[in-house]
């Protein structure tokens, strides 16, 4: 089945009530967009209306049509969030009005770029009249997107000048390069209804990604499992729909009153709900007040809105034309992402206070006047329009917690494989953990290598006698998840900066010293116990014996139990490791001529007391050396299994 070409922009209009903006699509189109009878009967838009039109042929673009009137800004703004391209509309007989420039302002604020203006009804006002209405739009939209841009004089009821807007607007959509189809797919959902025989239908247009039939999609807030049966573009049947097309999507597995202007329908497990929304906000210029720290506002992104209060982050006020940070915390979870743009709107009376681009849905309350806070906003908030950095951004704000390419995708909201492409191409930035399952900045790991070397610069200068760090203590001081924590010393290991030794760690180039002092208590201590042989000292009794200072005495016996000197068999017995070695050839050599060795007849070999021999014995069974059988021992790699 062939597809009818879609153009991926949507023309839509923009006006004061009853400037003929409805008339006129009717006349570019063949299409009334006023589908409510309602609207019909009052001679007025009440809601969005939709149409479309074909260009060179078979070439479709879709259109949608806004109310003008005051009370219907928020359907205006529904419908405008997926323009591509506009047509402000201002009627030659009434010029420029306030919801004209509402309208302009909330486009501005949604960052439509490209447009063109229609001076309707030039058969109700003569040639001067025209001519005066034409200069003021010009002074108008000076300063706005629409400064420049062609101005077109149009009649509805003599067809005069119509001609010639059509092929300005046909034109003009062959220049302009709709939103990429990069990106998860996303459709904030601007109607749902039934259709008679098919089900629920919702429609839209769709801000990023592709879709196709028979795919899932997820509806939020409501978090319902949805497939699509099939979908239609302007009238016909497609296979495939991208950002930038209105698309009606005819779905299986929900029921359409669960469904309501407001949703988005998405691909599945990427976008979440929330009611604190961080965002830049813009005060209007035009604005006749300032804007106050947690002023009650109606915030509308895509199709949803949602009465809240707005706190600033940095400011307790705003003049008109300046921004801030700002957080929303708004009556109901919006299915927002970072990067999507919004308006905020004062309640009472209803006229836009401003608005600007989402940074990101938290789950947090953020404290105001907190500059760490601004500026990582401000870093996010600029990373947002460029994917890599975007990514990269996460992956650097993430700290120590490491992101699989999954993690990263639903953060970003981009497809696993183009977050991996990504990840490949700037591999340099990146340091794999975890079998490379997932990953921190590079940036991260360098400074939590730096702080490590820090940390052991200065426990070695605090204790050069000992051989290292307790690596549970340099893990506390770094504040890491263990596995991450033990990958980065693994790869500083490997490249020779750091050292272990059991449960301690050391730089690379660092050897425990006993200086002045501390040479001399460290001598008279390892001669002590080894001239004890089997019978030593206690710890306590050993350290007093040096007649040095506690701490020193202290130092001078932990620095050769951590040197491997001395060796601490348990329950605090120390020997020397010369008797150690003494004790285990004895034992070998007993066990290889007679096969066992009774406990009595090491006592008595070693000239020593039961209290030091069975310590001595049981140590060589953890060891792996002996096994013991009832009152004897043999040697373990005989391979002798011991009693149960």
């Amino acid at each position: 089945m062939q597809e009818t070409p879609v153009v991926n922009v949507v023309l839509g209009t923009a006006g004061h009530i009853d400037h003929g903006k409805t008339t006129l699509v009717k006349q570019l189109t063949g299409i009334d967009a006023d589908r409510l009878q309602e609207e019909k009967d009052r001679g007025m838009t009440i809601d969005i209306g939709y149409a479309h039109m074909l260009v060179d042929q078979d070439l479709s673009l879709g259109v949608i049509d806004v109310p003008g009137h005051e009370r219907f800004v928020r359907n205006m703004v529904a419908g405008a969030t997926g323009f591509g391209l506009v047509v402000l509309v201002v009627a030659a007989d009434d010029g420029v009005m306030p919801q004209t420039r509402e309208h302009v302002e909330i486009m501005q604020i949604l960052g439509l770029k490209r447009g063109i203006c229609a001076i309707t009804k030039i058969d109700l006002a003569d040639e001067e009249m025209i001519e005066l209405v034409e200069e003021d739009v010009r002074e108008f939209v000076k300063g706005t997107f629409l400064e420049g841009s062609e101005i077109h004089r149009v009649s509805s009821v003599t067809g005069a000048g119509l001609a010639d807007l059509r092929k300005a607007i046909e034109r003009m959509v062959k220049e302009i390069s709709g939103p990429s189809a990069t990106g998860v797919f996303r459709l904030p959902i601007q109607r749902a209804f039934s259709a008679k025989g098919q089900g629920a239908v919702v429609t839209g247009v769709a801000v990023s990604g592709t879709v196709s039939v028979g795919e899932e999609l997820e509806i939020l807030p409501v978090a319902a499992r949805v497939r699509i049966k099939a979908m239609e573009a302007y009238g016909r049947q497609i296979q495939t729909a991208r950002a930038g097309h209105r698309t009606a999507l005819n779905l299986a597995g929900v029921d359409y009153h669960a469904i309501h202007r407001g949703h988005v329908a998405c691909e599945p497990g990427y976008l979440g709900s929330s009611p604190l929304i961080t965002a830049k906000f813009r005060h209007l210029t035009s604005a006749k007040k300032p804007f106050k720290d947690q002023t009650q506002v109606v915030l509308h992104t895509g199709t949803f809105e949602s009465a809240g209060k707005a706190y600033l982050l940095g400011r307790k006020q705003l003049a008109p034309g300046e921004e801030d940070f700002v957080q929303f915390r708004l009556d109901a979870p919006a299915p927002a992402a970072p990067g999507d743009r919004y308006i905020a709107r004062y309640p009472s009376p209803p006229i836009t206070a401003g608005g600007g681009i989402i940074v990101e849905a938290v789950d947090r309350k953020l404290k105001p006047r907190r500059e760490w806070v601004l500026a990582r906003l401000a870093e996010r908030h600029d990373a947002l329009p460029n994917p890599v950095s975007h990514v990269m951004h996460v992956l650097r704000t993430s700290g120590l917690n490491p992101l699989s390419h999954d993690d990263l995708a639903k953060a970003v909201l981009l497809p696993v494989r183009e977050v991996a492409a990504i990840g490949e191409r700037h591999k340099d930035e990146i340091v794999p953990v975890f079998r490379g399952e997932k990953m921190i900045h590079r940036a991260n790991f360098d400074s939590a290598a730096a702080k490590i070397r820090d940390e052991l610069a200065g426990y070695h200068k605090a204790h050069p006698m000992r051989v290292g760090m307790p690596k549970v203590d340099l893990r506390k001081a770094m504040d890491a998840e263990v596995r991450v924590f033990e990958e980065i010393i693994e790869k500083m290991e490997s490249s020779g900066v750091l050292k272990s030794a059991g449960s301690f760690i050391a730089l690379g180039e660092f050897a425990p010293t006993a200086a002045g002092g501390a040479e001399e208590a460290v001598a008279k201590c390892a001669s002590m116990f080894k001239g004890a042989g089997f019978s030593p000292p206690e710890r306590a009794a050993a350290e007093a014996s040096l007649q040095a200072a506690p701490e020193l005495a202290a130092e001078a016996v932990r620095h050769l139990l951590e040197t491997g000197e001395l060796v601490d068999i348990g329950g605090g017995m120390i020997f020397h490791s010369s008797v150690i070695a003494s004790a285990e050839k004895l034992i070998r050599d007993r066990i290889s001529a007679d096969g066992k060795l009774v406990s009595a007849e090491f006592r008595d070999m070693v000239g020593t007391t039961r209290k030091f021999a069975i310590p001595l014995l049981e140590y060589f069974d953890r060891k792996g050396l002996t096994m013991r059988l009832d009152n004897i021992r043999v040697l373990r790699e005989h391979g002798q299994k011991g009693p149960r």
